[in-house]
């Protein structure tokens, strides 16, 4: 994105055109998240790259020792959570970088309706 310098906006303005990409002095950037939605016990992963994990939301409680885990990367690495999804509903606010990925597993008994948040 290419800031503009006083005089750039100034005849950008009298003009009536700016450069594409050009970013206002002052003007908000911002950033978006985007969301995966899990309703089955099953691994899930989110493509390697370095993301940040916004929250985990539990929309409808699991059952019978429903957990979720979360790890950065895959399953194979270090676990950053379990969650057990049968004693809590709503938003787990991370905000937490990632390095490998986003992987997580839900398992046993009765999945929970979950949302991951990340960017």
């Amino acid at each position: 994105m290419k800031r503009l310098t006083l005089a750039g906006l100034v005849l950008a303005l009298t003009v009536g055109i700016l450069p594409a990409g050009a970013q206002v002095p002052g003007q908000m950037v911002y950033t978006y998240n985007t969301y995966r939605h899990i309703s089955t016990n099953t691994t899930t992963t989110i493509p390697a790259s370095p993301r940040i994990l916004v929250a985990i939301c539990i929309n409808t409680k699991g059952a019978s020792s429903n957990v979720a885990t979360i790890y950065d990367g895959t399953s194979s690495d270090t676990a950053i959570a379990v969650i057990d999804t049968t004693v809590t509903y709503g938003c787990l606010t991370y905000n937490v970088a990632l390095t490998k990925g986003l992987a997580v597993v839900t398992a046993t008994g009765t999945a929970a309706d979950l949302t991951l948040v990340y960017r």
